[in-house]
């Protein structure tokens, strides 16, 4: 995965195309899903959040480079 891969691309019935949000946004917004539900942020950490957020999306896709093989 990469930062600028597009999630949920559309294709409508005229044919027309939307790529979707990127990779980076989707997951940035996955985490800031879960910091608001647990209570972690107020509303004055908002940018701290959002930076939260984006430092946690980044660190998913440089991992996912990796290819790590999985183990159990």
């Amino acid at each position: 995965m990469k930062a600028d891969d597009y999630v949920y691309p559309l294709e409508f019935a005229d044919e027309s195309y939307h790529e979707g949000i990127t990779a980076r946004d989707y997951i940035a917004i996955q985490a800031m899903n879960g910091m608001v539900s647990c209570g972690d942020y107020t509303s004055n950490d908002k940018y701290a959040m959002i930076q939260h957020a984006f430092a946690i999306a980044d660190a998913m896709i440089t991992e996912s480079e990796k290819k790590i093989p999985c183990t159990r």
